[in-house]
């Protein structure tokens, strides 16, 4: 496989290598775990805040029985990025496999419920656990309004990342990802990256998108 191979060959001349958790992913899904494992481990000495890194760790551990090590990378994930989708769903099936506190399970299902009310996955853990019956037959009018003014990051401005903007435009949430730079053109350090995404994001609601 042309790609796993130049993957391991720039793994090896660099095993601090960002690609790191993209060939330890082709590990996972070739069922090779325990080159999954090291390659994480090596990528996560140099940069243990990687994301993906943590995550496909947590899902090679879990694979291999190590459910509580899962659990703590889980968290781990969530306490850096509360909106880690991925990571939230795979933390409520490790909380219900290890027959946690309902009450914990209630909390991370109804903090992941407030970034993605209308995931269908998200929905199952947050009506069993959060006892509530959302009605959705109602009109959705004026969403894009509403989730302006009620932003998350009007409650939560640590939220207001790099990383935060990517998502929301991968979801095409345009007016909340120039809500966003707005925020971040308040720091220096990411005042031109806002500014030059500001134009693409307007353009992209001029444009209707």
């Amino acid at each position: 496989m042309p790609q796993l191979q130049e993957l391991e060959q720039i793994f090896s001349t660099n095993n601090h290598s960002p690609v790191f958790p993209m060939l330890a992913n082709i590990y996972y899904q070739k069922k090779l775990y325990k080159y999954a494992v090291k390659i994480c481990k090596l990528g996560l000495n140099q940069d243990p805040e990687n994301l993906e890194g943590l995550y496909i760790l947590a899902k090679t551990f879990l694979i291999q029985g190590e459910i509580v090590k899962a659990e703590q990378i889980l968290k781990n994930i969530l306490r850096m990025c509360p909106f880690h989708l991925h990571s939230s769903l795979l933390l409520l099936h490790v909380l219900e496999t290890l027959n946690r506190n309902e009450k914990v399970l209630k909390t991370y299902a109804k903090k992941i419920h407030g970034f993605y009310p209308s995931n269908l996955k998200v929905q199952v853990y947050y009506k069993k656990y959060c006892n509530m019956i959302k009605t959705t037959s109602k009109p959705k009018k004026n969403t894009k309004e509403a989730t302006s003014n009620h932003t998350i990051f009007n409650y939560n401005p640590k939220l207001a990342t790099i990383t935060m903007y990517k998502l929301l435009c991968s979801q095409k949430k345009y007016r909340d990802a120039l809500a966003l730079l707005k925020i971040l053109a308040k720091n220096p350090k990411h005042k031109k990256f806002a500014k030059e995404e500001e134009k693409t994001i307007k353009i992209k609601l001029n444009r209707g998108l």
